[in-house]
């Protein structure tokens, strides 16, 4: 159904259908269960804002306002979801949406870790 979505119960281990008041909290929802399977298979994911507020064209974008890195060995998993709560409720969408530029700065940010990359034999996956 468009506006909701399946949620699992960590008690039961059931999926129940959560309705969501808005299209953008089922991107927030989404987003955090996506965070949190990150977490539990231990893959780093990163998350990066197309529209932040206040964020002049060509300005350089800042960890925990344009985007928040979730990984296992970066301390307390709640204190990460928490970060992610935070910088998804301070963002939504409004106003045109800056595509071209954030990808081509999705592009030099990974190509500035390559190497790194290279090293720990890891990949990477753009999801829009």
């Amino acid at each position: 159904t468009p506006g909701s979505y399946l949620q699992l119960d960590p008690d039961t281990g059931f999926y129940s259908r959560m309705r969501c008041n808005t299209r953008w909290e089922e991107i927030c929802a989404f987003a955090e269960d996506h965070a949190r399977w990150n977490l539990k298979v231990g893959t780093p994911c990163e998350f990066i804002f197309r529209n932040v507020a206040g964020r002049a064209s060509g300005d350089p974008m800042a960890t925990g306002t344009d985007s928040v890195r979730i990984e296992s060995s970066q301390g307390s998993e709640e204190q990460q979801m928490s970060e992610l709560r935070r910088v998804l409720s301070n963002n939504s969408p409004c106003g045109a949406a800056p595509i071209a530029e954030r990808l081509e700065e999705i592009q030099d940010w990974i190509q500035a870790q390559v190497s790194e990359l290279r090293q720990r034999d890891q990949v990477v996956f753009l999801t829009i």
